[in-house]
């Protein structure tokens, strides 16, 4: 794997806020079934939970809670918004795909012109104005 796709891919498969929602909302679903099961053995008139349990749900509160301190205190930064970053992942993901459509016989001219279709990548902090998700794959 040359360079270019070792940082695509560190790149990528970073935080990705698709895959947190996806996880909250089975982990809403996990919570809402294991309180309902402590209802019903409440309810039954058991007072006590395995230590196992017990331990295993106070560490679920406390890994959500640091996550939500985190974020709730304004220095969260969203990964989106790092122009640097930005800047390099589109970079990398472009010369990826120029050099894929190279690999399929395209001359470099014409790779690029696909690859960039605008003429190129702004510089760092003018991201948004060009570009808002990465270029689509492109068919090996």
């Amino acid at each position: 794997m040359d360079k270019a796709a070792t940082v695509f891919n560190k790149l990528a498969h970073s935080g990705n806020l698709d895959m947190a929602l996806s996880q909250m909302d089975k982990v809403k679903d996990y919570a809402n079934l294991v309180h309902s099961e402590l209802l019903q053995r409440h309810a039954e008139g058991h007072i006590l939970i395995p230590a196992w349990v017990a331990s295993k749900v106070t560490k679920a509160e406390d890994y959500l809670n640091s996550v939500y301190d985190y974020m709730s205190a304004g220095n969260y930064k969203y990964a989106g918004t790092n122009d640097k970053a930005n800047h390099l992942f589109f970079k990398v993901a472009n010369m990826a795909q120029v050099n894929a459509l190279m690999a399929k016989g395209m001359s470099k001219a014409q790779a690029m012109k696909m690859a960039y279709p605008k003429g190129g990548l702004p510089a760092p902090g003018k991201i948004g104005t060009h570009a808002a998700a990465p270029p689509m794959p492109v068919a090996m």
